[in-house]
């Protein structure tokens, strides 16, 4: 006894302490995730505001870009030269190259800084090529091979701007200007205005720093935050740090979805956040990258702070609960023994005066459960009889059918020995189909079980005909073995005769096919009766129609409904009918032996082919 109080005071401090420390541990999630959550909202509405007001600064700077560049394509000097095809290289000289060089400076105001310089460059289709710099050793073919070249040629005359690069093959050229040599080229395409032809391209050389200050001051002094611009394309257009420029960002997780913007916005990660707004006409997507880590820090702070409550908070609530378990470990021992005691049929009832009210009130509720534990063992016991008389009453019903079938088989040899052969006959028929539809158990039924119970219907429904019915059958020998939902046919055939033949008042035929239809088996039911219209077509398949004599919603409606859930929509009846032109009515299962209840996907209503 002394060793299951020592366990039972193991177990209330484990049950003091773990609540204890669960509640501590949600707290301090709540709190931290509101800490969270709080200093990240802030972070995200600062953040996006600023990103957004830095791309109508970033695009106004771009606009006194574009116009320089478009002022610059359509200068008449440049016109000149560009229409001097006679000219050699040969023919360069200095004081054409200065022509350049003041050509350039007379447009530097545009943005808005005149100690920024920017390399103008001709190039022309016949080789004929100019620099601003002044250096007759100008490579040209660095830009010729850049994308926005080739692109600006057959774009009549639109700006195409290209990604910032580092012209190391002028590096010195640069250098000697005073210039710097990472750019961002801006090509123009300049046409002949009589053939509507290229003649050549201006090169537009803007120095990256002049883009970069339009949002350099973003994440000035912010080590957890670095801006660039990326095309729609995903390539790193301008960038605060060089290693990222000819880059492409799309091989980062969700970035293909923000190059795809069409409007400002954000996505925050779990260590993530990144802001987004549309520039250059939509063209570009200005990004900024924040490192959440470092503005959460923080919060990592308090959850330090919360888990060393947390083990001072344990430790406390260890020592209460050591002593307090104490107290209440052999009381609750006792009577977990008399619990035992019940398990094995002791019912007695506890009459201890245990000193504090909740033990009181355990006394009390245990000495209840054991008086309601009594009554529910009489229940048992009174139950157990109504279930031995319910048994022997099964075991009546199952004598009904046979009494049936035996009264009916009497019947008919009575018949037989007066003479009656046709009532001898009928009566045959309807013990095969009484058998059939009562005796048999299980959902499938192989299709020549289906034949054979159609048969005996048919024949049956022949003999009570005024007037008489042809049936023609055509069934498929491979598909008499497979297996179908019981009742399916029956239904369609009885339709036939009570609304097809049965009032045409005429020798009809009735036509009963099955086939294999690629993976199905179709079955079809026709017959050349009186038929219906379109609107009773869609009274019987909806189950409205309310015939007296029919079977409505317990025929077609009901194998159709049958079919659409078992198979989807595409398995639905279909009816084509016309009146007084007869009726075909089309069913289809899956062709398989087994899972022929199968559900399909959808339960949608069925169709109706009109013929």
């Amino acid at each position: 006894m002394e060793r299951k109080t020592m366990r039972l005071r193991q177990q209330m401090l484990l049950l003091i302490a773990v609540p204890l420390i669960l509640v501590v541990l949600l707290v301090s999630l709540v709190i931290t995730a509101e800490y969270r959550r709080t200093i990240t909202d802030e972070l995200v509405s600062v953040r996006k505001q600023a990103v957004e007001q830095i791309a109508e600064i970033f695009n106004t700077k771009m606009a006194q870009i574009y116009s320089i560049v478009t002022l610059i394509s359509e200068d008449e000097q440049l016109s000149y030269y560009f229409s001097q095809s006679h000219l050699s290289q040969e023919d360069y000289n200095y004081s054409q190259s200065y022509l350049f060089k003041s050509l350039a400076d007379k447009y530097i105001l545009y943005l808005g800084n005149p100690y920024i310089q920017f390399n103008l460059l001709l190039m022309g289709r016949d080789h004929l090529s100019y620099s601003s710099l002044a250096d007759p050793q100008f490579d040209y073919d660095v830009y010729k091979e850049l994308h926005g070249y080739g692109e600006s040629l057959g774009s009549g005359g639109r700006i195409v701007v290209g990604c910032a690069f580092e012209d190391t093959r002028n590096a010195e050229i640069y250098a000697r200007s005073m210039q710097e040599n990472v750019v961002i080229p801006f090509f123009r395409s300049v046409q002949n205005p009589n053939t509507n032809r290229s003649r050549g391209v201006v090169v537009v050389n803007v120095p990256h720093s002049v883009i970069l200050d339009s949002y350099r001051y973003l994440s000035s002094g912010n080590s957890y935050s670095r801006v660039y611009v990326v095309s729609r394309e995903g390539d790193v257009v301008s960038a605060q740090e060089s290693a990222l420029l000819g880059g492409n960002v799309l091989d980062r997780e969700g970035m293909e979805e923000i190059v795809g913007a069409k409007e400002a916005g954000y996505s925050l990660g779990k260590e993530r956040l990144l802001l987004y707004s549309p520039v250059n006409n939509g063209r570009w997507m200005l990004i900024e990258e924040v490192d959440l880590r470092g503005y959460l820090r923080p919060v990592q702070t308090l959850q330090r702070a919360i888990l060393l409550i947390l083990a001072l908070a344990v430790l406390a609530g260890a020592a209460i609960s050591f002593f307090g378990a104490r107290s209440l470990a052999r009381p609750i021992g006792e009577l977990s023994g008399r619990m035992r005691r019940v398990r094995g049929g002791q019912f007695e009832l506890d009459g201890t005066p245990y000193k504090t009210r909740e033990l009181l009130s355990l006394r009390d509720s245990f000495n209840q459960m054991q008086l309601g534990l009594r009554a529910l063992m009489e229940q048992v016991r009174a139950e157990e009889q109504i279930k031995r008389r319910l048994e022997l009453a099964v075991l009546q019903a199952q004598i009904n059918p046979h009494f049936l079938y035996n009264s009916m088989f009497s019947i008919r040899c009575v018949a037989a020995m007066q003479g009656n052969e046709k009532v001898a006959a009928m009566l045959d028929f309807l013990i095969r189909l009484l058998r059939n539809s009562i005796g048999s158990t299980g959902e499938s039924i192989t299709v020549r079980e289906e034949v054979a119970y159609l048969k005996d219907y048919l024949k049956l429904r022949q003999m009570g005909f005024s007037t008489p019915f042809e049936v023609e059958w055509a069934v498929e020998e491979e598909l008499l073995e497979r297996h179908i939902p019981r009742m399916l046919l029956q239904p369609l055939v009885e339709n036939a005769v009570n609304h097809g033949i049965k009032p045409a008042g005429r020798p009809c035929t009735l036509h009963i096919e099955a086939r294999r239809e690629g993976e199905d088996i179709l079955f079809s039911v026709s017959d050349d009766g009186v038929g219906m219209n379109d609107a009773k077509v869609r009274e019987v398949l909806s189950g409205l129609s309310e015939e007296r004599g029919g079977f409505s919603k317990v025929g077609l409606y009901n194998v159709n409904e049958r079919l659409v859930l078992n198979y989807g929509a595409d398995y639905a009846l279909q009816i084509v009918s016309g009146e007084q032109e007869g009726a075909t009515i089309l069913l289809r299962v899956p062709l398989r032996d087994k899972d022929f209840l199968q559900r399909g996907e959808s339960g949608a209503p069925a169709g109706i082919d009109r013929g």
